[in-house]
């Protein structure tokens, strides 16, 4: 689904909804130009990781993410079946100017001549494409506010004096602001000063200063009129005397305008900000007005502020698994867009991601796991390969089916929903193998590989007493939530949510437990259920299984000596 900056308001609250409950994310970008690679200068010819990571550093500081794609997949253990939702984001590099901070971007011929041949319409990423912040920017946004707010003393206008048009524009002003000073009998103790053209004629109410005409005219003011202030309405300059509540006033305001534009400029940010669990508190409700009235979505009589209130702390606490094909280079540009400047050494940038995506795999890396450093498959080679391999069913959601007749490899979705669908297959049969190389007495350390913890932290997890009231199918449908919660890789949080209200105590171990009114634990056969589709390749296994520790926050970065970026234990 191709989401533009129109729809996006739309899409945004859907988003994040489905990112509460998704099993994991896929992630995949398209840049205007990658680094140039250049002969290794140690032995054999081969790079550093270090020396890797500098090119690719430098080459996210001058290109910018064109496209992003994003694969949310949901699980059902029931019937061992992911169901796959794709969208697609063009990024547009333009900054709102009233933000005084400028982004710089360049274009690498190759990589633009690469993308039009796969069909990418450059002048979409200026008419369709979605705005963002970097975390930065939005910090220099704000610290210009604030130094702006402090009036920085000026020497001079920047203005040439052969640009008469601006001289006597500033001329005019000049005189407005002194007839008023020395007017005895000016009843107002403020001056506007609206858009030239006003005075001798009449005027447009849509019609402004220009942002030029502004600057200049807040210029003017704090250099030759030290004792005034200026303060930007809507149409026109307002110029009174200088006192402390008053500017103290008008320096809110302007912060206000300030974190306003911030706001509208986010755009993709709060989607990164989700999977970060970064700060979306100033998420406008409004936003979410429309989903309330959809109730696949939304149970219940939760108001806008009540359910983004839910969401929020939903995705807080999530803990989530991000995948990627090839995903070194990826998360540097990543990093760069919408966090800040990149750190110069390759150890503090693989803590910097490790903390802020603690579980990412890299299906390169599971692809070539048991490969020689020669074997490169691209993405689209590693999908023929697996087109054949048995394995869990995968479905594309009816609304996401823009790619289920054509293919479109190095467009960021495609690439997004094929590097989804050959992670599952990857996990699914590399989790057999694992299985039938192990025999006898390994059985149950094997198993033990796919089986997660407690979804309260005991052993197994069981239904509750009820009243009576309830009807046996919705009882069983709360224990397959608490297990799925468990085996869909959910956090504590989201667990104790759906038990709320149903757990009766602990046992005599400690262990939370649920127990039906006929004293039956059909969660313990449930998760044995679910344990044998992931032996016989209808599942993957549950991301809290020690099946994941070979390849989790693992990286491949064939061309380099170490060939793997390692996320932890750096």
């Amino acid at each position: 689904m191709d989401v533009t900056k129109k729809t996006f308001p739309f899409y945004l609250p859907r988003i994040l909804h489905d990112l509460t409950t998704c099993c994991f994310v896929c992630l995949d970008l398209e840049f205007s130009g990658i680094h140039a690679k250049t002969e290794g200068r140690l032995r054999d010819g081969m790079q550093t990781l270090q020396e890797r990571y500098t090119e690719v550093r430098g080459a996210a500081e001058v290109y910018q993410i064109l496209q992003i794609g994003l694969t949310i997949a949901h699980e059902d253990l029931n019937i061992g079946q992911y169901t796959l939702k794709t969208y697609t984001f063009l990024l547009n590099p333009i900054i709102d100017r009233r933000l005084e901070v400028e982004r710089v971007w360049s274009y690498q011929s190759s990589a633009i001549e690469f993308l039009l041949r796969n069909n990418f319409r450059m002048q979409a990423v200026y008419e369709e494409g979605i705005p963002y912040i970097s975390r930065d920017e939005e910090a220099l946004a704000i610290a210009k506010t604030l130094e702006r707010n402090h009036r920085i003393v000026r020497t001079k206008i920047d203005i040439q004096a052969s640009d008469h048009e601006s001289v006597e524009f500033l001329d005019g002003i000049r005189r407005e602001i002194n007839a008023w000073l020395s007017d005895e009998k000016a009843t107002d103790d403020f001056l506007n000063i609206p858009p030239p053209r006003s005075r001798n004629e009449p005027r447009s109410p849509s019609e402004k200063l220009s942002t030029y005409q502004r600057k200049l005219i807040h210029q003017l003011v704090e250099i030759e009129y030290p004792s005034l202030v200026t303060d930007t309405k809507q149409s026109f300059i307002q110029i009174s005397h200088h006192n402390e509540v008053k500017r103290g006033a008008v320096n809110e305001r302007r912060l206000k305008r300030t974190e306003h534009h911030v706001l509208k400029q986010m755009g993709f940010r709060w989607i990164v900000e989700a999977i970060a669990g970064g700060d979306l508190s100033k998420l406008d409700s409004q936003s979410f007005s429309e989903i309330m009235s959809s109730p696949k979505v939304v149970e219940g009589n939760d108001t806008p502020d009540e359910f983004l209130e839910k969401t929020r702390k939903r995705l807080k606490a999530k803990r989530f698994v991000l995948v990627g094909h090839n995903s070194f280079t990826d998360l540097v540009y990543f990093s760069r867009c919408f966090f800040e400047s990149l750190p110069e050494r390759v150890e503090d940038f693989q803590a910097m991601i490790h903390q802020r995506f603690p579980f990412i795999i890299d299906t390169k890396f599971m692809a070539t796991y048991k490969s020689s450093s020669t074997a490169s498959p691209s993405l689209s080679e590693i999908s023929e390969r697996l087109l054949k391999v048995e394995g869990p069913e995968t479905i594309i959601d009816p609304l996401h089916g823009k790619y289920n007749e054509k293919q479109l490899f190095h467009d960021a979705g495609y690439d997004s929903l094929r590097t989804a669908e050959i992670f599952i297959k990857l996990a699914a049969q590399q989790a057999v193998e694992c299985t039938s190389n192990n025999t006898g007495s390994e059985d149950s350390r094997q198993e033990s590989r796919f089986n997660p913890p407690s979804a309260l932290g005991g052993n197994s997890t069981t239904i509750s007493e009820t009243d009576g009231k309830e009807p046996p199918e919705k009882r069983l449908k709360v224990a397959e939530r608490a297990v799925r919660s468990a085996f869909a890789h959910s956090t504590k949080f989201d667990i104790l949510a759906e038990l709320e209200g149903n757990v009766e105590g602990s046992n005599q171990d400690g262990d939370e437990t649920m127990a039906v009114e006929d004293g039956s634990t059909l969660n313990s056969e449930y998760e044995t259920g679910i344990l044998q589709r992931v032996k016989d390749g209808k599942l993957i296994p549950c991301f809290e299984s020690t099946f994941w520790d070979a390849y989790r926050n693992q990286l491949r970065v064939f061309g380099t000596q170490e060939e793997l970026c390692k996320l932890e234990n750096v």
